[in-house]
């Protein structure tokens, strides 16, 4: 949550607002209509207001606001014919609450404290869709405080230091229900989430202290100087002891039907419940930065500047995960000697200190009136790893072991009974208890490398800005950043040919498909021009455009990082373990849209009317194509089709686009949203109005179907009918809406 509040003035002021939506404004879902349902109730209320003004004049002020988001709509469920039961219309119920306040004082000519406190209560549900069955649903709530403590004070007129105190708390529980998991290839599922239930909790200390200077004259015009540094304590992040019910059933199919074969089975046989201790992975950041804005002529600024940081507690004790001792060993025996990936492994384990992040940029005015600037700018930027996608579970292992009567087995062919038979919902699993890869001590099967790093990104830029007229504004910038050390959880104990696995010399626990090594070897691409253009008349007519052409790729396994710059977590496994970083894996990043364009404008109108219609438009995004067979017979079903697809329309077959060269190779449906707002201000009183508004989302109703079906073929190459079809569309559960229309009122007073 990030919390941006006004400052006291002397004078009180404040809002208040509503904001409703209807189903009498809105239109059907694509889904809806799909189902044949009718269009359900829908109700939406987000209110609030704020408040300020003097406690002490000129010297002691406050400022409160508060904001609710109540909101009752549903979700319509198809789940294809293989559960009639569960197809419906369900209720999706969506809170959100928000408190700010801030309290300022004024110490003296020269000082100034500001207090500031939030808190921000969500709940919505977890994993509903439109192929998703009701009892699949979860209860996500997320709590989140914060304090925050400043002090600033200016020091002989040309020079101020802030120094400011942090302290915040997230807790977040994902609850679900007890009925077995089924997933099936067109995208139904039943039963809870293997991931559920799940609770993180979070509480964070930060110091920080910045300190600012002009200094006139030193070689140029100017220097405005900054220099600060910040530390962060997180003394818990990870997840309160939990208990769990035992008995839990996890069911992959192969087929789109019931009684069809498993390709994957997970279960827990324990008869009791289990235990799961108290999971914290601590964590420390510094960091610590020096610039100079360094005005050379009044034609030339020279921005220069460097960074250091380094965030502790990646680097896990270990010593007691059998499986970090195992490949310790191993490497140090030279078993990984010329193995992709495990480079590291051998080596004490280190934290990443190499972060020296240098930068520099400059503006230049050509023709020193300001028409013509030419801009540009390089620089190393660090980034902090998001947990849950590099040492989240190898954290779990760290503790050692647990019993819990884990079972997995799995055969991207169909698992077969010792008959030969298929093996099938509702067979005891001791019919095929012989193919169980699961821990029996519990452990996951991650490691985190010895030498893991904080991801980066290298960033160049290069830029113009032409003023045609007094009134109107061109702009091109071209962007291009690379991304380095991303994190990466690589999943590479396959079983070439169909024979052992690549690691069955080693002592692993679990020595199966899902035991992956985190490291931080993943790296992204990404180059983009953008134009803009901007104009606004006399008569108060502003109308911007904006065009971006870009390309974002990256080398990635089944783990991204938050640099941004990949886009998404992929949901291939990696073509060739034996190559992990092969070209065909250098594919574009989920959010690889080529196109996007943006046209907005504010038409002021008679009678104080004002009008603003904003339109957007992206090109489609990758689609992970599978083949859907395991022709290669290592056990994983991850193949690349030999063509690469793209969505054609909802009801006919996909398209060919040429050659699937790399992971990613498919591309979705475009995206496209044409907003309106009409808006009047009335007076009400003396320093008071009345802001009337309307709205309406989606204008033209478009589909902008999501969630393709990446699976060409199912079972014994029989094509996928389902392949490259939507399973989602505008107005479903967390995608952007259909027609939608809103009104509200806001009224101001004080201002």
């Amino acid at each position: 949550m990030n919390v941006v509040t006004r400052s006291g003035s002397n004078q009180l002021t404040g809002s208040a607002f509503e904001l409703l939506r209807h189903e009498s404004l809105n239109s059907r879902t694509t889904t809806e209509e799909r189902a044949g349902v009718a269009k359900p109730a829908y109700r939406r209320s987000q209110f609030g207001g704020s408040l300020g003004g003097p406690i002490v004049a000129n010297t002691a002020h406050f400022f409160g606001a508060v904001e609710r988001v109540h909101q009752n709509t549903f979700q319509a469920v198809d789940t294809q014919g293989l559960f009639p039961a569960s197809d419906g219309v369900f209720p999706i119920r969506y809170r959100d609450s928000l408190l700010t306040g801030k309290l300022t004082l004024n110490l003296g000519q020269n000082d100034r404290l500001a207090v500031r406190y939030g808190w921000n209560a969500n709940r919505q549900p977890e994993g509903a869709g439109p192929r998703r069955a009701v009892e699949a649903w979860g209860d996500n709530r997320s709590t989140f405080h914060s304090l925050n403590v400043s002090h600033t004070r200016t020091i002989l007129t040309a020079a101020f230091n802030e120094f400011t105190v942090q302290y915040a708390t997230f807790a977040n529980a994902i609850t679900t229900g007890a009925q077995p998991f089924e997933s099936f290839p067109n995208g139904v599922i039943v039963g809870h989430s293997p991931l559920a239930p799940q609770a993180t909790e979070q509480r964070q200390v930060q110091l920080r202290d910045d300190v600012a200077w002009h200094r006139a004259g030193g070689f140029g015009v100017a220097h405005d100087v900054k220099i600060g540094a910040s530390f962060r304590d997180e003394p818990f992040l990870g997840s309160p002891a939990q208990i769990e019910s035992p008995g839990f059933r996890a069911y992959t199919h192969l087929t789109n039907e019931r009684s069809g074969p498993l390709t994957a089975v997970n279960a827990d046989l324990s008869g009791a419940p289990i235990e799961f201790p108290e999971f914290n992975a601590p964590m420390k950041h510094l960091g610590a930065y020096v610039q100079d804005d360094w005005r050379v002529s009044s034609r030339l600024t020279m921005n220069l500047g460097l960074r250091y940081d380094i965030a502790s507690g990646y680097q896990i004790d270990q010593s007691r995960n059998p499986n970090f001792i195992v490949l310790q060993q191993a490497a140090r025996a030279g078993r990984f000697r010329n193995v992709i990936a495990f480079e590291d492994f051998g080596q004490e384990p280190r934290e990443d200190t190499n972060n020296l992040q240098p930068r520099a940029g400059f503006a230049f005015d050509v023709r020193g009136n300001g028409t013509d600037v030419i801009r540009g700018g390089w620089g190393i930027f660090t980034d902090i790893a998001f947990t849950n996608n590099n040492i989240l579970f190898a954290a779990y292992d760290a503790r050692g072991s647990l019993q819990t009567g884990g079972f997995n087995a799995s055969d991207p062919s169909g698992l077969r009974k010792p008959d030969g038979s298929f093996f099938r919902v509702g067979d005891p699993i001791a019919a095929i208890a012989s193919l169980n890869q699961a821990s029996e001590t519990g452990l996951i099967g991650e490691v985190i490398s010895p030498r893991f790093e904080q991801p980066s990104t290298r960033q160049g830029s290069l830029g113009w800005s032409h003023q045609l007229d007094p009134r109107t504004a061109l702009n091109a910038d071209f962007i291009h950043a690379e991304g380095r050390q991303l994190s990466t959880r690589l999943p590479l104990n396959s079983r070439p040919n169909g024979g052992a696995r690549r690691f069955a010399d080693l002592a692993l626990d679990p020595n199966g498909p899902g035991f992956r090594i985190v490291t931080s070897d993943g790296w992204s691409r990404y180059d983009a021009l953008l134009l803009s253009v901007r104009r606004r008349t006399a008569t108060g007519l502003d109308v911007a455009a904006s065009y971006t052409l870009s390309s974002a790729k990256n080398y990635l396994g089944l783990a991204i990082d938050e640099s941004g710059l990949s886009g998404g977590p992929r949901s291939h496994s990696v073509i060739d373990a034996a190559d992990p970083f092969a070209p065909v894996e250098f594919g574009p990043s989920a959010v690889d849209a080529r196109h996007r364009l943006s046209v907005s404008a504010i038409v002021p109108l008679r009678w104080g009317l004002q009008v603003a219609p904003i339109f957007y438009y992206r090109s489609p995004f990758p689609v992970t194509t599978i083949e859907g067979i395991d022709r290669n017979n290592d056990f994983n079903n991850n193949e690349l089709p030999q063509r690469a697809y793209a969505f054609d329309g909802v009801g006919r077959p996909a398209k060919e686009i040429g050659a699937c060269a790399t992971v990613d190779c498919g591309r979705g449906a475009r995206f496209t949203q044409l907003n309106v707002r009409v808006s009047k201000r009335v007076a009400v009183g003396r320093g008071s109005r009345l802001d009337v508004i309307g709205e309406l989302f989606n204008l033209f109703n478009a589909s902008n179907p999501a969630g393709f079906n990446r699976q060409r073929l199912l079972g014994a190459n029989a094509p996928n009918p389902e392949f490259m079809q939507p399973s989602a569309f505008a107005g479903d559960f967390q995608q952007p809406e259909q027609r939608v229309g809103q009104v509200g009122v806001r009224w101001l007073f004080g201002k």
